[in-house]
């Protein structure tokens, strides 16, 4: 399998931390909840962390495809949350929300 190296050492150091803190957390989510939804992202997560350090050639990709499932998640949800404010549902509830 082809080797893929990261060219930026600082962009490589700081996502293992973010990809390894965010993992840690959907462990400690799982252990607490028991729910086995959060146990999903955290295999996604540790997939990703051992192409990245493994530096196997899928890694970029795995990237990218995580880096946009994190940015269209939450905008979904404030779309959503928009859309209920705008209808007249609990107004005070959902706006402090949205402001988070």
């Amino acid at each position: 399998m082809e080797k893929n190296v990261l060219n930026n050492q600082t962009f490589s150091t700081f996502l293992l931390i973010g990809i390894g803190i965010i993992s840690c957390w959907n462990l400690y989510t799982f252990s607490i909840t028991q729910n086995l939804i959060a146990l999903i992202p955290a295999v996604v997560q540790l997939i990703i962390l051992v192409l990245v350090l493994t530096k196997n050639m899928p890694a970029k990709m795995g990237i990218k495809i995580w880096s946009i499932l994190l940015i269209i998640g939450p905008s979904l949800s404030i779309l959503g949350k928009t859309i209920q404010v705008l209808s007249g549902d609990d107004v005070l509830g959902k706006v402090g929300s949205l402001i988070i």
